[in-house]
């Protein structure tokens, strides 16, 4: 390949030469055209392809019969008057003969012998065919040819000169990389399976579970029908996710005390005379037998991946409100929430109890369910961190059990203690919540740490004992009562 490359710049550069003795700018693609024509390799190669044809003709026509014509002839002389032995004269004539003979002849079966020369004869010369198509190429890719050149040339000949091409923005599907976001954090950090289940809805399903219009809760909008559906019991398409989510818990029951599944799929509202509104959906759904744990701590577990959801778009976490108007069948009464991320409704979590829950999986058992529109979700492509640094002096932290009313809700509780103020308190945290022995009924302990420093200097005992008068009159002018 070296030697062919060298040769073949070789002839480039005689043709190189030759055009300047006769004015004319060559081309590159001249010089490879004039290369090829008198290279001695390429027109070997090309004599090949010649021999191997009348080689493969030479073979197929040892098919065709034999002919053989065979002619003689013969004279004969005697002398007249010539003495025999017993003393007798004999006399003959003179006398000639012709023969002549036609022999044909044609191969029957020699044994494949024929056959197989011609096939093989075949195929040298195709591989000469090849061969002649290698050695052009050979001394035809430009790059090979430039970078020969050049080393000829000399590389410490060449000015270096960085080479002008246009640069284009990286272009970022907003919509995709929240998605992706939300699966890393769910399957990753939360160990949720993510699931792919049909566009469209089961009717019988869907009556079981007393979805009404399909789950269309816009009146601008209706459900979307197939026109040609596979059969009777899936004609529409999904309006939302958590149907087929629900139908996964009792298959899977099966084999799993506990599971967390999600998707990340499309839904479908008919807004007009062929006309198609499309939506992209988040949802989830997590089962445990009552064995496992306390649909409290379940729920806890799921609302906190629904925060942390808020964080990985909007670095901060998702809120939550109550809501009086339920639109599906679901969202039963004191059993779910509203979803808000950056101050906008997307979408909603709760859990199932009652008929709803024996309908969903037979044998009972905690469910946990949540569905947010990524329609809706307006995500920062790069969101904005906020950073604090690490503390120069020692701080300081307390743990406060705090006794409120279970049906009151954290929500509240956590919203009047955001209300207090003071310049040592760095963070308030939620630890846990207790609701066992010892509680009066109705009545749960929620426990808070509190992180208090400064930065300029250690705290001194005076200071914390301060700051903990502080709180502990926040707390009563709250009416909220510590747990003795």
């Amino acid at each position: 390949m070296k030697y062919k490359m060298i040769t073949s710049v070789a002839i480039l550069l005689a043709a190189l030469s030759a055009a300047r003795a006769q004015q004319h700018a060559y081309t590159l693609d001249e010089c490879i055209d004039y290369a090829i024509s008198h290279n001695i390799n390429v027109q070997e190669r090309a004599l090949a392809i010649s021999q191997q044809e009348i080689a493969l003709n030479t073979s197929k026509n040892a098919w065709l019969p034999d002919l053989n014509l065979d002619m003689s002839q013969m004279f004969g002389f005697n002398n007249p008057g010539a003495a025999s032995g017993n003393g007798s004269v004999s006399l003959a004539e003179d006398g000639s003969a012709t023969t002549g003979s036609v022999r044909a002849s044609m191969p029957l079966f020699d044994g494949f012998k024929t056959k197989n020369q011609i096939q093989a004869d075949r195929f040298s010369l195709m591989s000469a065919t090849a061969n002649l198509e290698a050695a052009k190429k050979d001394i035809s890719i430009q790059e090979d040819i430039v970078e020969e050149v050049l080393r000829v040339y000399g590389y410490d000949n060449m000015e270096p000169v960085m080479p002008c091409v246009p640069t284009h923005a990286l272009y970022v599907d907003a919509p995709l990389r929240t998605e992706h976001k939300a699966r890393r954090l769910l399957a990753v950090g939360y160990g949720y399976t993510e699931v792919h289940n049909y566009c469209w809805f089961n009717e019988k399903w869907i009556d079981a579970l007393k979805l009404e219009n399909h789950g269309v809760t816009d009146p601008a909008l209706k459900p979307m029908e197939f026109a040609n559906p596979s059969s009777t019991e899936h004609r529409f398409l999904r309006t939302t996710l958590m149907p087929n989510l629900f139908a996964l818990v009792e298959k899977n029951r099966q084999f799993r005390d506990a599971f967390k599944l999600f998707e990340i799929g499309h839904i479908f509202f008919d807004n007009g005379p062929k006309s198609c509104l499309e939506k992209t959906a988040l949802a989830g759904v997590v089962y445990q037998t009552a064995a496992a744990g306390s649909l409290e701590d379940l729920y806890r577990s799921v609302k906190g991946a629904v925060e942390d959801l808020g964080k990985i778009w909007f670095s901060k976490p998702a809120e939550f409100e109550i809501q009086d108007k339920a639109l599906y069948p679901w969202q039963q009464p004191g059993a779910w929430i509203a979803i808000k991320i950056d101050g906008k409704i997307v979408g909603s979590m709760g859990y199932l109890e009652g008929d709803l829950l024996k309908t969903v999986v037979s044998e009972g058992g905690q469910v946990v369910w949540f569905e947010i529109c990524l329609e809706d979700v307006d995500a920062d492509v790069f969101p904005s961190m906020e950073c604090q640094p690490i503390p120069v002096f020692p701080g300081s932290w307390a743990d406060f059990s705090l006794v409120w009313p279970v049906d009151a809700g954290f929500g509240k509780l956590d919203k009047a203690l955001s209300e207090f103020t003071h310049p040592l308190l760095v963070s308030r945290s939620f630890i846990g919540c207790y609701k066992g022995k010892g509680m009066e009924p109705g009545m749960g302990s929620y426990t808070f740490r509190t992180q208090i420093g400064a930065a300029d200097h250690t705290l001194t005992g005076e200071e914390i004992e301060q700051f903990r008068a502080a709180w502990l009159d926040f707390l009563k002018e709250k009416g909220i009562a510590l747990r003795s």
